[in-house]
């Protein structure tokens, strides 16, 4: 028995048969890895392409604060606008849609890229026939779409995809995409909570907040609806319960979502710690959810309301 033979020879043999292997599957991807890279663009830029028409070229943008909601965004080569790719939760799971901007905020197209909404219900909030109602409009003629009947919640979340995607393009340098700053809470609001209030103190914070008499406190949250946002009043008890909830702004359907602005479904959320104590209103789940999601983002910035200084005048 030879030892080189029967051992080292076939492992030598096999050795060489998988650096050649390898070599020659290295050199298979260098060749075509370049243009899987090359299709992939050229099928993206189509996609793109479909929501600016005119654009056939497109570099990515870098985005410092990407708002929430945002993906990715893109401009086109030649000046003509912007793509943007947003995300918003809807009934079956998030939905990813995206829109084409030109240089002066008019959305162009509009497309859903991914959705598990419910098939014969929400997925017609996807549809083309629906998508095509965002052409042509601007970040203040957004509340001209109409939402789908018996998709709203999937309306919504597409609307407010829509509104992630201005605030993105705001981000990017987009002009004509910012939307008018919000003002203070009305004083009426705040005395709807705490109608004998000697003094509301605002407080340095991102987001509005006041310091009522010196111990409680009221953080105003505004949460993105269908046609325009809730802005919501919360009050608290130093031992962070609620103890009112004003509505400072609402648009909502009046047949339907407005039922959420009744003083009697405001009330209920009076001694809780968390809006999800509270149930959705029936006929009014999209707004009543929206409603309780501002409430729950007052109930996670009270902590910081207490401990917060107060706001110096003059400062923004």
């Amino acid at each position: 028995m030879s030892v080189f033979q029967d051992f080292i020879k076939p492992t030598l043999v096999l050795a060489v048969i998988c650096l050649v292997i390898s070599f020659a599957l290295a050199k298979t991807y260098s060749i075509t890895q370049p243009i899987i890279d090359r299709l992939a663009i050229e099928t993206a830029n189509a996609a793109r392409a479909e929501v600016l028409p005119g654009a056939s070229d497109f570099e990515q943008l870098t985005v410092a604060n990407m708002p929430e909601g945002g993906l990715d965004a893109y401009r086109a080569t030649d000046g003509s606008g912007y793509v943007i790719t947003t995300a918003w939760k809807g009934y079956g799971g998030t939905i990813k849609v995206m829109f084409g901007m030109d240089a002066n905020g008019v959305i162009t197209g509009a497309k859903v890229l991914e959705n598990s909404e419910t098939a014969g219900l929400g997925t017609k909030a996807c549809d083309p026939k629906h998508m095509v109602q965002y052409t042509g409009k601007t970040v203040d003629t957004l509340g001209e779409v109409n939402a789908v009947g018996g998709a709203t919640v999937s309306s919504t979340a597409i609307m407010n995809a829509a509104k992630a995607a201005y605030r993105v393009y705001n981000e990017v340098g987009g002009e004509g995409a910012a939307a008018p700053q919000r003002a203070p809470a009305k004083e009426e609001t705040l005395r709807a909570i705490y109608p004998d209030a000697q003094e509301f103190i605002p407080l340095d914070m991102e987001v509005e907040a006041y310091r009522v008499d010196g111990k409680e406190h009221i953080v105003v949250i505004s949460e993105p609806s269908f046609h325009d946002d809730i802005v919501a009043a919360v009050g608290f008890a130093e031992d962070g319960t609620i103890t009112g909830v004003a509505l400072d702004y609402i648009n909502e359907n009046p047949d339907y979502g407005m039922k959420v602005a009744r003083p009697e479904y405001l009330e209920q959320f009076i001694g809780k710690t968390s809006a999800d104590e509270v149930a959705s209103i029936s006929g009014a789940t999209s707004s009543s959810d929206v409603l309780k999601k501002a409430i729950n983002k007052a109930v996670a910035a009270h902590p910081a309301a207490q401990q917060a200084p107060e706001l110096q005048k003059g400062a923004e």
